[in-house]
């Protein structure tokens, strides 16, 4: 990889974890002045969210093709605040029998993805049953790869590791059919970094590879607040 590539990729870096520095900062901020100053009900809630669109530009497929359902935790803060952190999680492995060299040995792959953000709304109520937000979300999403054997073989183990970094926009609308449960969608224009992988392996194969990608995606939500 080139210098002016590392410094390429390095600045990406950098300004979406500023990104999600400052909305994970304003999201404390937000949080403190709520309840401070206006010593409103703060409600807690689960829901789940269920999106066609796994992530954008993810073309082989590394961080799953469609489906990507993540846990939701709303934090609502009086009438005008909600702050939402996320967290999607997704393992599998697999165990074969190939051969080498030497015979048949055991292949065991295994991968494992994990999604992690926040997101931080203003809110509001035009009518008893309906509650509006607009905001932002971001976060980072991992993707890890390993293939080990039973015994040595020529087939060499490897451990990839791919990160991509999100950030984006975000307009929602729940509807409320008990105090308790909602139904909504959120319509999100969202970019993605993707780093550069991290690989081990004996020999090392070099893939200096990144990529940007900006998308338009449509979650469904159910929520349930306490």
């Amino acid at each position: 990889m080139s210098d002016n590539q590392v410094e390429l990729s390095f600045n990406r870096r950098n300004t979406l974890f500023i990104l999600a520095s400052v909305l994970f900062f304003l999201s404390v901020t937000f949080l403190q002045a709520s309840v401070v100053r206006a010593q409103e009900t703060v409600r807690f809630g689960i829901g789940v969210g269920v999106s066609p669109l796994a992530i954008a530009g993810d073309v082989e497929s590394k961080f799953m093709a469609a489906g990507f359902e993540n846990f939701y935790f709303p934090i609502q803060v009086g009438p005008y605040i909600k702050v939402e952190p996320e967290i999607g999680l997704y393992f599998f492995s697999t165990d074969q029998t190939v051969q080498d060299s030497s015979g048949s040995v055991i292949e065991h792959t295994a991968r494992q993805i994990v999604r992690t953000g926040i997101g931080v709304f203003y809110t509001w109520k035009p009518d008893s049953v309906f509650m509006m937000y607009i905001g932002g979300r971001t976060g980072i999403l991992s993707s890890e790869r390993q293939t080990t054997h039973s015994r040595q073989s020529s087939i060499p183990d490897f451990d990839r590791n791919w990160a991509v970094y999100y950030a984006g926009a975000g307009l929602g609308a729940e509807y409320f059919f008990s105090h308790h449960f909602s139904l909504g969608a959120e319509l999100q224009l969202t970019h993605y970094g993707f780093g550069v992988p991290v690989i081990k392996s004996d020999p090392t194969p070099t893939e200096d590879f990144t990529q940007n990608a900006t998308s338009t995606n449509t979650v469904l939500f159910a929520r349930f607040y306490f």
